[in-house]
């Protein structure tokens, strides 16, 4: 496992944060759906408890599978996160999935 150091937990937050900001943005503010509410906040929730992990170990390896193994838009919708992990070497270049 390769640890990120401060400043890349410091800028995946931010990106995680941002980009888990802009999803709700998107789709809970005009939603009235009960089921497609609750489908919202269980993707808010998971992103939330893989970035609490990951600021726990600082393993971008684990953090990037959490993403990869959402459904599609939500994977898609984190899409910076895991260009930045692969960019900055944070995991194996065998586990590429964007770069």
């Amino acid at each position: 496992m390769r640890k990120a150091n401060n400043t890349q937990v410091v800028a995946i937050n931010k990106l995680m944060l941002n980009t888990t900001e802009s999803y709700v943005n998107t789709f809970v503010n005009d939603e009235d759906d009960i089921s497609s509410l609750s489908m919202y906040a269980d993707d808010v929730a998971y992103a939330a408890n893989a970035l609490v992990a990951f600021n726990a170990t600082k393993d971008a390896q684990a953090l990037h599978d959490s993403i990869m193994q959402q459904d599609t838009l939500v994977r898609e919708y984190y899409y910076n996160v895991l260009v930045y992990i692969e960019r900055n070497n944070l995991i194996n270049s065998n586990r590429f999935c964007c770069v």
